[in-house]
């Protein structure tokens, strides 16, 4: 005889995080293997809500937001549902994908299953499903096993029968926002004066984000929304680097940045010569806010029985995020064409089709920046020329 009152359950399993997500579906049940040897009827089964009450958990999930920037006539700004809108002819697009932290409110039971020896004689099978049926803590006390050996007859043994526990779950709440504050961000970003501060080649503070979204008429709107699954850090890059929070890099710090990056995508013999390197802030974005799941573990008592669940806990910091861009030329240029670079580094990173997707799409603005920067430099240098971005994260304490 197996009797298995206990279980565990794993809220980062693939298909409970897909029923989370969908807002179609009620309820989820734990898959039961039946054993070898053995047979299920669905009716051998019973709920733990006939000795206790279900046990309340909110539970946390992770969607990703997925928008398409762009640059149009005009601009009509709107709730934080995706109508910070380009319209009318556009200039072009670029997506941004962002982290809202959604949960919902939940019923945990379990669920008791009888698996029945197969081949045994009816009377046995009768009596087993009699007694599991029958079983009332309130009446027969605690020790399950103790009362069912107590039972045994009508040819009925212990090795005729196991009785195992799953767990059931059904939604009582809609989708709960738990935190939305990447995508207010991302809004206040494109329909306020407040999300950032754009510099000048001399690294001076010439217009505030908003305005120059505005002057551009930048806007987003949403088109995807999908479930994230299995990633527990924000993503990371090589072009992305943290300090902490009040401690920015130094000029040198800067430049070692600028090097290490160059030296990654520039051939050991180049033919060039001496080279010289640039790097210059672009853009500042205040406050951030980045996610990640830490998991834990914990036992939840329903009834008889106990259940182990490895559960979410969201964590969350606020970062100020500087984005440079940097080129590295040939000494032997001439001031005239290292100027031309520099100018030609600043003008393509303020692209739209660039700062537009920097926050949310590192790897795209950085090749649209390239691409743009190629096309306006000299002809003479532009054979040995590596330009780029990187980002500074000043990151506050996870909380």
């Amino acid at each position: 005889m197996e009797i298995n009152l206990n279980t565990n359950f794993d809220y980062q399993s693939k298909r409970f995080q897909e029923f989370l997500f969908d807002q179609s579906k009620t309820f989820f049940k734990s898959v039961n293997t039946v054993p070898t040897g053995f047979s299920f009827d669905s009716a051998d089964s019973r709920s733990s809500n006939q000795d206790a009450d279900p046990v309340q958990e909110n539970v946390i999930f992770l969607v990703e937001e997925e928008y398409v920037v762009e640059k149009g006539e005009s601009r009509t700004a709107g709730d934080l549902n995706g109508q910070c809108v380009a319209a009318g002819t556009i200039e072009y697009q670029g997506t941004v994908k962002i982290n809202i932290v959604y949960g919902h409110d939940l019923d945990l039971n379990l669920e008791y299953l009888l698996y029945i020896k197969d081949n045994i004689p009816s009377s046995a099978s009768s009596l087993a499903k009699q007694l599991f049926q029958q079983f009332d803590p309130k009446i027969h006390g605690s020790d399950i096993m103790k009362w069912i050996e107590s039972q045994l007859k009508d040819g009925l043994t212990k090795d005729m029968f196991i009785v195992d526990t799953i767990s059931v779950f059904e939604k009582v709440s809609d989708r709960i926002i738990v935190d939305d504050s990447q995508r207010r961000s991302l809004f206040r970003l494109y329909c306020s004066n407040e999300g950032g501060v754009i510099y000048d080649e001399r690294g001076e503070r010439i217009l505030d984000y908003g305005q120059w979204a505005d002057q551009e008429n930048i806007g987003c709107r949403l088109i995807d929304e999908r479930l994230i699954i299995g990633r527990d850090e924000p993503p990371q890059y090589a072009e992305v680097r943290e300090y902490n929070s009040g401690n920015p890099p130094t000029r040198q710090e800067l430049d070692s940045i600028t090097e290490e990056l160059i030296n990654r995508v520039m051939p050991p013999t180049n033919n060039c010569g001496t080279m010289q390197r640039h790097n210059q802030r672009l853009l500042e974005l205040l406050e951030w806010p980045e996610f990640k799941i830490e998991w834990k573990t914990k036992i939840i008592k329903i009834g008889c029985s106990k259940i182990t669940i490895s559960y979410p806990v969201l964590r969350t910091r606020k970062s100020e995020i500087v984005f440079y861009a940097y080129i590295s030329v040939p000494k032997n240029v001439g001031v005239a064409a290292f100027n031309i670079a520099k100018a030609c580094a600043f003008s393509s990173a303020l692209k739209g089709a660039v700062v537009g997707v920097v926050l949310g799409n590192l790897p795209l603005a950085i090749s649209t920046f390239k691409i743009s920067f190629k096309d306006c430099v000299e002809r003479e240098i532009k054979k040995c020329i590596y330009p780029g971005l990187f980002t500074i994260k000043e990151v506050g304490p996870w909380e």
